[in-house]
């Protein structure tokens, strides 16, 4: 997904002012695309937009490698392939 199509999908998700904020809470939520999961762990290794992996919380989504997820604080908030948390 590119960071356009990312852009759009977050808009789509939930309702944000220009800087991407969450309107309600103002948090800013980061799309990064599942690589690995630890389903007994309940985490996930995902990649940024810039290509950096992090370790997410995936509890509040389903999640499968490949699909992009919106995080915030290293937990997965919504699946943009469709699943909300």
């Amino acid at each position: 997904m590119s960071s356009l199509d990312a852009s759009a999908a977050i808009a789509l998700a939930c309702a944000t002012d220009h800087a991407n904020h969450c309107i309600t809470c103002s948090d800013e939520g980061t799309p990064m695309v599942v690589l690995q999961l630890d389903e007994a762990r309940g985490l996930a290794l995902c990649e940024d937009l810039a290509g950096e992996h992090h370790t997410v919380e995936v509890a509040l989504v389903d999640a499968e490698p490949g699909h992009t997820l919106l995080v915030h604080a290293g937990t997965a908030l919504l699946n943009l392939n469709g699943d909300r948390a």
